[in-house]
């Protein structure tokens, strides 16, 4: 690296001087990919054929949403549920400040307190749909596992939740016999 230019005096050298320094400046940190805020070269990264856009070190969140959700060909209704599903749980990260973890580095702690967040804070969330989250987890899970990203499905020993199902109100005799002559 050039270093400095007060030895000249000269304004013509000082400009020649200049230029050689931007030039290898830019060169050095468009083409060799030096980071000047940590003084050290960017290694390259590894050309990998569209095989994996997604390391152990992507963050949790943007792993499952822009590769998970990409790399598998989902049904329409699965997709468009499991992009709801990765809305909420981005609130849910960023409100445990966990959007920057790793995806190597979740653990099934980490996945029942982004479940417990959106308890919390949905009143509507029920057993039916803790148990729709926790399927979404499974099954972007299974396809990271492959790409050797996480080491298992995490997700797949929370243990599921009872789903109580509604009982429909029916009429009574009277009210069928009402609703039958009013017909």
């Amino acid at each position: 690296m050039i270093k400095g230019m007060n030895d000249t005096k000269v304004l013509s050298d000082r400009r020649k001087r200049t230029q050689a320094i931007i030039s290898e400046m830019l060169n050095l940190l468009q083409v060799e990919g030096y980071n000047p805020i940590t003084e050290k070269m960017v290694p390259e990264p590894i050309e990998t054929n569209g095989l994996s856009d997604v390391t152990t070190h992507t963050p949790f969140i943007q792993a499952l949403q822009q590769f998970a959700l990409t790399k598998k060909r989902w049904t329409n209704k699965v997709s468009i549920d499991a992009k709801s599903i990765l809305k909420y749980t981005e609130l849910a990260t960023i409100k445990l400040n966990y959007q920057g973890v790793p995806i190597n580095n979740i653990t099934l702690f980490h996945i029942t307190q982004i479940l417990e967040q959106l308890w919390k804070s949905n009143p509507r969330f029920s057993n039916y749909r803790y148990n729709k989250y926790v399927k979404c987890y499974i099954a972007l899970y299974k396809v990271l596992i492959p790409f050797g990203v996480v080491s298992g499905n995490v997700p797949k020993s929370i243990e599921r939740l009872v789903e109580t199902k509604k009982i429909r109100e029916t009429l009574s005799d009277d009210e069928r016999t009402t609703v039958s002559e009013y017909l």
